[in-house]
């Protein structure tokens, strides 16, 4: 991601304070997602018969509703990106933030399920080489 898409520039005090919020968007975006999962599947049985003119209009139906949902799940989206926050994976869920380590830039992880961000990775690295942020300072605002 550009330097010039990043919103702010977080503590790992400031990310996790915002969390709460950002965990209820994500838990929001879920409930959406399987509503979503389940009008596919509504659909794909109506499929699999002849259709007759009922059958279409039911397919129409859920179609409108899919593409309802989906504006809702974007809507989420760009209030996650509104705090700040960048959503980096939907499978597992995984958002990161902003932030700096001795003047370098990292990102905050948190993966969905986590009580709070414990972990970072480096500005070009990923999920899988993240490392624990370390505990060794009473203030990791100032980390």
């Amino acid at each position: 991601m550009k330097m010039s898409h990043i919103r702010k520039i977080f503590t790992v005090e400031e990310a996790n304070r915002v969390l709460p919020e950002i965990k209820e968007l994500v838990e929001e975006g879920l409930t959406l997602y399987a509503q979503i999962e389940r009008l596919y599947g509504e659909m794909k049985v109506i499929s699999r018969q002849p259709l007759r003119h009922a059958d279409i209009l039911k397919l129409t139906r859920r179609r409108v509703s899919i593409d309802e949902l989906e504006l809702d799940l974007q809507a989420i989206a760009e209030k996650i990106h509104d705090y700040g926050a960048v959503i980096r994976s939907l499978h597992p869920i995984l958002i990161d933030f902003p932030a700096r380590i001795n003047g370098d830039l990292v990102w905050l992880c948190w993966l969905y399920g986590e009580e709070k961000i414990q972990y970072y990775h480096d500005w070009n690295d990923g999920f899988r080489n993240r490392k624990k942020i370390p505990s060794t300072t009473n203030d990791l605002s100032k980390w």
